[in-house]
């Protein structure tokens, strides 16, 4: 047993009830007699565990019924998720659990009766449960070998956490059982109450961002991190810096995804998902009270040509889009040899339901990411847009430099004459037509978007297959609060204003999006730009998850 300050936990829900919940209370049927058995959570949602939680109480849907977080931070900073134990660590680790509450009628509490409190299936495997007893001492509940409950009076209070979030060896679901036996171990009376744990969920580029993560060390990116740092405290950003000898480290973008979960009444939790990758060694040292930490599945080996699909350059998530309040997570697949995203990462994603993955054709990349393709901003009614490579609006951007006498010039990092450029105008119209535009295409299906909604940004590639940005990709860039920040194409000024640059700014201009440029030539010459080079922690585009679940979802 543990004492702690349980004032979060159980306070609120014994409060008195509001004018609406007494109300509520009093038209409850008959089949919730006061002398009945009874056992149920936040089953309304409102944050409250209460009398009025009691209908419906056996039932959940995405519409209604309790939910549990997953327990992966670290509130008591022992370098562990907090699940890994089986106590509760302080106040801020009992505001993680949700709160179960059972009815037990004084015709139950017989001498000779016996309570217990069962956990169905897989769940048992993956949650834990606590008691709330007398003078503030907290009991452990060991489900996966049920002993009787001490303590016995008309009202158990219970603590749940999860262990992780629904995955291939658990969809999530916990049916918790409280069985009142006689003697001779009969069961006399019961109840159940089912519950699910929170969906782990993506947070897009177009959120609003608190912090910046990038590395330092392996690259000469010194002038950049500097030129970041800058923009970032105008936004109203924090920089973080990690410093590495690894050159696989300083990718990033590559190391991890910050997303987030959140139930009601509780504090909202980040949760970091590592890579599956051997060299990520930062990603663990974010653990801390309200950011968990998660793996799914192992590194793999994937032959030359593939062995990036696990990087998570490749996981991206739009905007909040029509069906999809939450946003949709798309990530790359090489169409030529069915090699994607690892098979066990996209199944968890899936089994979070709410943001329902698609894939994007990625084969005829070098490093066959989704971030090199398309990203999304939000609109000035905070709609979502979709940017995207135009390799015809690169081709557009060399052929006009050369007409304005600039040939001779040099554009792109490592840097080449503009009248050397004209040499990829063939190749980039192959990409346009054969890959770009049925990109384009189906991107408007998977995120219900209209052509008002494509904003195309020039890049010009090097080849058909294998092929890389020949200056800095405009979409492998990040918004910040507002602001893009790009790549610097390093193109020729005209009229003393870099043109390519002149040209981004322009596309943006239609959404009132100003765009900063910053010098990422050291990870331009290794095929990537901004955002392969940094990560993010964002908040929710949309408040109270559980309100903006897929009407699809909700209607089944």
């Amino acid at each position: 047993m543990l004492a702690v300050g349980w004032d979060f936990w159980m306070n609120q829900p014994h409060r008195q009830l509001d004018a609406t919940e007494q109300n509520r209370a009093i038209s409850l049927p008959n089949a919730f007699a006061a002398d009945r058995l009874l056992i149920f959570g936040d089953t309304n949602r409102d944050g409250v565990t209460s009398i009025a939680d009691r209908l419906d109480h056996q039932d959940w849907s995405w519409a209604k019924g309790g939910l549990l977080l997953a327990n992966v931070d670290d509130d008591d900073q022992d370098g562990h998720p907090d699940w890994q134990d089986q106590v509760i660590n302080g106040s801020q680790d009992a505001e993680d659990l949700a709160t179960v509450r059972v009815y037990l009628p004084s015709g139950l509490r017989q001498d000779q009766v016996q309570v217990y409190i069962e956990v169905d299936g897989a769940a048992q495997s993956f949650i834990h449960i606590f008691q709330l007893l007398p003078d503030d001492a907290i009991a452990f509940i060991d489900v996966a070998n049920p002993s009787p409950i001490e303590h016995l009076t008309d009202q158990l209070d219970l603590g749940i956490e999860a262990k992780n979030f629904a995955h291939q060896n658990w969809d999530g679901f916990a049916n918790i059982r409280v069985v009142v036996r006689d003697a001779t171990g009969q069961d006399i009376a019961s109840d159940q109450t089912r519950l699910r744990v929170a969906p782990w969920v993506m947070l897009p580029n177009s959120a609003r961002t608190t912090d910046v993560y990038v590395s330092a060390g392996a690259y000469e990116n010194e002038t950049m991190r500097s030129q970041l740092q800058q923009h970032l405290q105008t936004l109203r950003a924090n920089l973080h810096e990690y410093t590495t000898d690894w050159w696989e480290e300083m990718w990033m973008q590559d190391t991890m995804e910050i997303g987030y979960q959140e139930i009601p009444g509780h504090p909202r939790m980040h949760v970091v998902l590592r890579a599956n990758r051997d060299a990520d060694r930062y990603p663990p040292t974010l653990l801390a009270p309200g950011m968990g930490y998660i793996t799914i599945g192992e590194p793999r080996y994937l032959e030359e040509g593939d062995h990036l699909a696990d990087w998570l350059g490749n996981l991206e998530v739009s905007h909040p889009v029509p069906g999809f309040p939450l946003g949709r997570i798309y990530y790359g697949r090489n169409a030529e040899t069915g090699v994607e995203l690892q098979s066990e990462m996209v199944r968890f994603l899936e089994m979070q339901q709410v943001q329902s993955p698609v894939w994007v054709d990625t084969s005829w990349l070098s490093i066959k990411h989704v971030d090199e393709v398309f990203n999304f901003v939000p609109g000035p009614e905070g709609e979502a847009y979709l940017i995207i490579n135009s390799a015809a609006l690169g081709v557009e951007q060399v052929q006009n430099l050369e007409a304005l006498g600039a040939g001779d010039l040099e554009i792109g990092y490592p840097p080449f004459p503009v009248y050397e450029a004209l040499n990829y105008v063939e190749v980039n119209q192959q990409l346009q037509q054969q890959r770009l535009n049925p990109i384009l295409e189906k991107a408007k299906q998977d995120f219900h978007l209209t052509d008002d909604r494509i904003i195309q940004l020039p890049i010009l590639y090097s080849d058909t297959q294998e092929a890389y940005g020949l200056w800095s990709n405009p979409v492998n860039s990040i918004y910040i609060n507002g602001t893009v920040i790009a790549g610097d194409p390093l193109s020729p000024p005209i009229e003393g204003q870099d043109y390519v640059q002149q040209t981004i700014q322009q596309q943006f201009n239609s959404i009132h999006i100003p765009v900063q440029f910053i010098d990422d030539w050291s990870y331009q010459e290794n095929k990537g730009n901004v955002h392969c080079a940094t990560n993010a922690r964002k908040q929710p585009v949309v408040s109270n998850l559980w309100r903006n679940i897929p009407k699809a979802l909700t209607a089944s």
